[in-house]
């Protein structure tokens, strides 16, 4: 986080004419987020397929992490998250052609996901344990006390993202978000799936994005 602001904050030192805006996608969103626990120096703020999750969940999800934790430690890869998260996704868009197939209706951009080393692991006890409580302290009010009330945030979200439980998670976090931001607007785009930018219908997203920036340059 502290690189992340050192950044932002140079480079509106070395070029101080030139707009800054942040786009964040699925967890990145939740990184972003907890970014505005700081003053940022920033234009505008585009969080792409995020969500607010309800506090029971997020309980219930710590349990079964910790419980692993106690008796596999923080190394070990975590087979029932895998099945509550990731491998749940998929249950809504069968017959399933791969294990992917919530990611996007593009077949080649799921093909691309699969065959790239970065994509799709399984994590560890320790990861799962650091996002959901991350995700966790994201969504305390009083880490938006004195955050600019006038930024310019943008919520984006597919229809059928399971992520962001098909639309309703990204409603939640724009609920929460209105109560601390004033300028906040939301698109949901029908059919969408987490990778809505790389979906079949991407360049109607796309043209969304450079509407947004070219409001303020």
């Amino acid at each position: 986080m502290d690189d992340f602001h050192l950044l932002i904050n140079d480079t509106k030192k070395s070029f101080p004419d030139l707009k800054q805006f942040v786009f964040a996608h699925s967890m990145g969103s939740w990184i972003a987020l907890s970014l505005l626990k700081k003053e940022l120096i920033i234009d505008g703020l585009i969080l792409s397929a995020s969500a607010k999750y309800p506090q029971f969940l997020i309980t219930f999800q710590k349990l079964i992490i910790k419980i692993d934790i106690f008796f596999n430690g923080r190394n070990k890869l975590n087979n029932i998250m895998e099945r509550l998260t990731t491998k749940r996704f998929n249950s809504n868009f069968k017959p399933n052609r791969t294990e992917f197939d919530w990611i996007s209706d593009d077949e080649d951009s799921v093909d691309n996901y699969i065959e790239d080393d970065l994509c799709g692991f399984k994590v560890t006890n320790g990861l799962w344990l650091d996002m959901v409580e991350g995700i966790e302290s994201t969504f305390k009010d009083e880490n938006y006390i004195s955050n600019n009330k006038n930024l310019r945030i943008l919520l984006v979200a597919g229809s059928k993202d399971p992520v962001g439980d098909n639309g309703k998670g990204v409603e939640r976090l724009y609920t929460f978000l209105k109560d601390h931001f004033k300028n906040l607007s939301l698109f949901t785009f029908g059919n969408g799936r987490h990778e809505i930018f790389s979906d079949l219908n991407k360049d109607r997203r796309y043209k969304l994005l450079t509407d947004f920036f070219d409001k303020e340059i």
